[in-house]
């Protein structure tokens, strides 16, 4: 601003003297300071009318999953724009591309800003965005830190507070069947008809073509006991590449995922952190129960599991489990399989009246062609579930590319089975 009144100055100044003295010299000198003024004065930052917004796709992203995100500046105003440079505030986590535009907007258009986001779990909120308008000669103008409409900050769903919506519902009915007739909802045999017993069992279609009475026996179907085990203990944990869930993320996800359909079809569940099993942490196990209150100590445990494990005492643990756990509860140990503590905690409860089944999160092939450690590692892994199988126990493995409700059916189905 300042060079350009200078400019004007200099110009009248040579102007007024030109006319004062009759000397066209000074006149010529004051054309160049008077193009200069007047260059400056065309040249001035407008008044700027922008219109800001900024979307995301996919608006709920997945942990790990690419994030695109869009800042569109809209000229709005009357004046064209020369010189508009923006500069959006995104959340401090890594991104590719630039973040920054700069363009000349007439009236009505619109620049466009896009980068993509590789997102960890949580909730990240992005600053105000930053736009600059200079004048055609590169006069700094107006800066403003400028609000924003559309996203403002976007989140990465936990596998414990959001569900997707494509896998709401686990397809779970009735209760662990039986090799017994009587009251249910299968059909289990037909025999000779004794006193006393229901009408509506009577086989009336039979009596009607044969004259013999017969009642119908339905198989039994009888509530049980699961205890789930999570395996938190840090060491054992593995991460799928880049920001995505690591397997305690998967699996205290299935068991928060399984607990409400359990306990509406009045099963008693319970649930075992390990790592806090051996310090005789009451956070660490919920006693088996089918109420309210049950479902609340669950949660909390299921917290505690989600917190840093530290070093524990595999031995110990699985001891203080066996010590807790009713007669003929059944067990499900959630495990990612990364060492021999699902073996040891088999090889303990073996000698009790507990069935065992596991249920192992399989990150060993995320992430596209694995390392020589990886594929070593996911050998290993595929041994002890090897080792587990032929020893009579189920291991049901979960691959993230299967939805969780079937990958929870097949864990529901080994109940009740003798091993």
């Amino acid at each position: 601003m300042m060079r350009w009144r200078a400019a004007g100055v200099a110009a009248l100044g040579a102007g007024t003297l030109g006319l004062l003295f009759g000397n066209p010299l000074f006149l010529v000198v004051a054309t160049v300071p008077t193009v200069y003024a007047v260059y400056g004065f065309l040249s001035g930052v407008p008044s700027p009318g922008l219109a800001v917004e900024r979307s995301v796709e996919p608006e709920a992203p997945e942990p790990g999953e690419a994030v695109t995100v869009r800042l569109t500046v809209e000229n709005v105003g009357d004046s064209p724009l020369p010189d508009i440079r923006v500069a959006d505030d995104p959340p401090p986590v890594p991104v590719d591309g630039s973040t920054e535009a700069a363009s000349a907007l007439r009236s009505g258009e619109s620049l466009i800003v896009e980068y993509e986001l590789s997102l960890p779990r949580g909730t990240h909120e992005f600053g105000d965005p930053t736009l600059t308008v200079r004048g055609v000669a590169g006069r700094a103008g107006e800066k403003t830190v400028h609000d924003v409409d559309g996203a403002t900050e976007i989140t990465c769903w936990t596998l414990l507070d959001e569900v997707p919506l494509r896998d709401r519902t686990i397809h779970f009915v009735g209760r662990t069947p039986t090799d017994t007739g009587g009251s249910g909802v299968e059909f289990f045999s037909t025999r000779e008809y004794q006193r006393g017993d229901p009408v509506n069992r009577i086989n009336w279609r039979r009596f009607a073509r044969t004259g013999e009475l017969t009642t119908v026996d339905m198989r039994v179907e009888r509530a049980i006991t699961v205890v789930f085990v999570i395996d938190d203990r840090a060491g054992a944990q593995r991460s799928w590449p880049g920001y995505g869930p690591d397997t305690l993320d998967l699996t205290t996800y299935a068991v928060s995922r399984a607990l409400p359909s359990l306990l509406e079809s009045n099963h008693r569940v319970g649930v075992a952190a390990c790592s806090g099993l051996a310090s005789d942490d009451l956070a660490s196990y919920t006693e088996p129960g089918r109420d309210a209150a049950t479902r609340s100590a669950a949660d909390e445990t299921i917290d505690y599991a989600q917190a840093d494990g530290g070093s524990v005492s595999a031995e110990r643990a699985i001891r203080a489990l066996r010590e807790r756990l009713p007669a003929n509860a059944q067990v499900v140990c959630c495990t990612p399989l990364t060492d021999g503590f699902a073996e040891d905690l088999v090889e303990e409860l073996e000698a009790g009246s507990h069935g065992v089944t596991i249920l192992s999160p399989d990150l060993t092939t995320a992430g596209g062609d694995p390392s020589l450690g990886a594929a070593t590692e996911a050998l290993q892994r595929r041994a002890r579930a090897d080792r587990l199988q032929r020893r009579g126990v189920p291991v049901v493995d979960w691959s993230l590319s299967e939805p969780l409700a079937l990958t929870l059916s097949r864990v529901f189905e080994t109940w009740g089975e003798t091993r």
